[in-house]
């Protein structure tokens, strides 16, 4: 994403400074958000088949790197995101050597 230079004026928010700034119900609870108003990113989540073929590989990029790192995100308003942690997978090796994966 930084490649394509969509990061703009996105600029991220510890979620004290969200909860009192803002004073908004959305968001709560949320590791960190990210406001999206001022960057390429906020059309480009937004409406992504208005861009043009990559976009799709972008936002997919983009959810892919968000995941990697723990986290899912989810729109407060369009143009903001929430993060929230995922939930830890536990694995539990059974006796017989089979591996399941529970979220």
């Amino acid at each position: 994403m930084k490649r394509k230079d969509l990061w703009g004026g996105a600029k991220f928010c510890e979620q004290h400074t969200w909860e009192v700034n803002f004073a908004e119900h959305v968001g709560r609870g949320a590791a960190i958000t990210l406001a999206i108003d001022a960057s390429p990113m906020y059309g480009l989540l937004n409406h992504p088949d208005a861009w043009d073929g990559t976009t799709r590989e972008a936002v997919e990029q983009f959810d892919d790197l968000v995941e990697r790192c723990g986290f899912y995100y989810e729109f407060g308003y369009a143009w903001s995101l929430h993060f929230y942690r995922l939930e830890p997978k536990l694995e539990i090796v059974s006796h017989v050597g089979a591996t399941v994966t529970k979220a």
